[in-house]
């Protein structure tokens, strides 16, 4: 897929650019293809899935030398959550894949669920803290439940009984967002001036779904 999309993108180089889709099950062959698509298919941007793979979360160790790649390679991690894997949030952890209404159900809970459990295993997993330089986009599940997910993980950092589950972390979860983090809004959410307003409008971009 990879080499196609580099093949399509140079039709018209100027204008179109792409983000090289990774999958982490073998993290050898990842890192392999993540150093192919930056370095010899002219790819701008890492993109991965939220979901854990055979049972791994993102902040799990061996994704360790994976996120170190992308550093070097100095482009953007993007997260990016799609349909149709029972196992994500609103497969058959809700209700099963059988029922009629199942691909609504999981259309409607599984970009931005996942998306926040993501989040919350890059920011307080310590993926961020070990991996400074790294930035990441979170896309294409809206961008209005962030101020509260940040808020709702800086409640987390700073409480009496729970902050220390965070004890490598050397500032809040937001700041680490602040730092190293973006965001996609989708046309025609009304709740956009949430984000807008608590993240800062840098910190929104435009996502259109396209060429999908």
């Amino acid at each position: 897929y990879n080499s196609w999309m580099s093949n399509w993108c140079n039709e018209n180089p100027n204008r179109l650019k792409f983000a090289a889709p990774i999958v982490l099950y073998d993290i050898a062959e990842a890192i392999r293809e993540a150093k192919r698509a930056v370095k010899k298919l002219g790819a701008v941007a890492i993109s991965i899935r939220p979901n854990p793979s055979e049972g791994k979360r993102l902040d799990s160790p061996d994704r360790e030398l994976f996120y170190s790649t992308v550093e070097d390679l100095d482009v953007p991690l993007v997260i990016h959550e799609s349909t149709g894997d029972p196992n994500t949030a609103g497969g058959n952890r809700y209700g099963g894949m059988d029922l009629p209404e199942s691909y609504l159900f999981h259309h409607i809970i599984s970009h931005p669920f996942e998306q926040m459990m993501a989040m919350m295993g890059m920011i307080c997993g310590g993926v961020l803290e070990r991996h400074p330089r790294l930035k990441v986009g979170f896309f294409e599940a809206g961008c209005s439940w962030v101020p509260y997910w940040l808020s709702r993980l800086d409640e987390h950092f700073e409480h009496p009984k729970l902050g220390h589950y965070m004890k490598d972390l050397t500032m809040k979860p937001s700041g680490y967002f602040e730092r190293q983090c973006v965001v996609t809004c989708d046309p025609g959410d009304k709740t956009i001036p949430i984000a807008v307003e608590n993240l800062g409008p840098e910190k929104v971009l435009f996502a259109t779904d396209y060429p999908h």
